[in-house]
């Protein structure tokens, strides 16, 4: 079978939501390694329900939303489809992070930015990207939740302490399915940087907390989630319980 993904030797971050009439909708990321080229990619299934026994499930197609090399490289992307209003079938969002990777060497990670996309026409074609993020420079993993009484959008993401901003979960909202959103309102700040548990008690991956204990610890960059219309995180630091 022919795919453009073929081209990237890793894949990682799977996610797939349902759609209307037995389809399936599956995202991911596709890239090489070493900051090479990465892309965001949506695949198509659809359930014939047509036999009794065997497979019914079908692929239908898959498509590269967005690709980058060299400077630029994308990340963690998140699906999610509204149920039929109005005229509209499936109304697929598409939200992930795209890293500027220009910076110095012992900067690299300088600049990302929440990029938004969506279709209404059957996955024939994707709209232009929106950027959710406002004046924030170090921005991750965006997750989307979708209003089900009146299909109000929500994507919410983590912001990283960089310059004078803070460590955070930030949220926008969009009242007209996904075609523009408010401006980014803080849910909170959060009190970590975010860190990744050593190997050896020698080993310094990222910057620890204050007071941080070795083994009694782990790895979390505070990812946001968002079932419906709830944010949910995670606030650990040290040894406390979670928030």
């Amino acid at each position: 079978m022919s795919s453009p993904l073929k081209a990237y030797f890793v894949a990682a971050y799977p996610t797939v939501w349902a759609g209307t009439e037995g389809r399936f909708y599956y995202s991911g990321l596709a890239f090489n390694r070493n900051f090479g080229d990465s892309a965001v990619f949506v695949a198509r299934f659809v359930d014939r329900n047509d036999q009794e026994s065997g497979e019914t499930i079908e692929y239908e197609d898959i498509k590269i939303v967005h690709a980058e090399s060299q400077q630029y490289f994308l990340d963690i992307p998140s699906i999610a489809v509204d149920v039929p209003r109005g005229r509209n079938k499936d109304v697929v969002y598409l939200a992930y992070t795209k890293f500027d990777l220009g910076g110095s060497d012992n900067d690299n990670f300088s600049k990302s930015e929440i990029l938004f996309r969506r279709y209404t026409n059957g996955g024939k074609t994707w709209s232009d990207p929106i950027t959710l993020n406002k004046n924030q420079d170090l921005v991750q993993c965006a997750r989307i939740g979708i209003d089900p009484a009146n299909g109000d959008v929500y994507v919410v993401y983590r912001q990283f302490a960089y310059a004078d901003q803070k460590n955070g979960i930030y949220i926008v909202r969009s009242t007209n399915r996904g075609q523009d959103f408010n401006d980014p309102k803080r849910i909170i700040n959060l009190r970590n940087d975010g860190f990744d548990q050593p190997e050896t008690a020698n080993e310094v991956l990222w910057p620890y907390p204050e007071n941080f204990i070795l083994g009694e610890s782990f790895r979390t960059n505070s990812y946001p989630t968002m079932p419906c219309c709830h944010a949910c995180y995670n606030n650990l630091c040290k040894s406390e319980k979670s928030s």
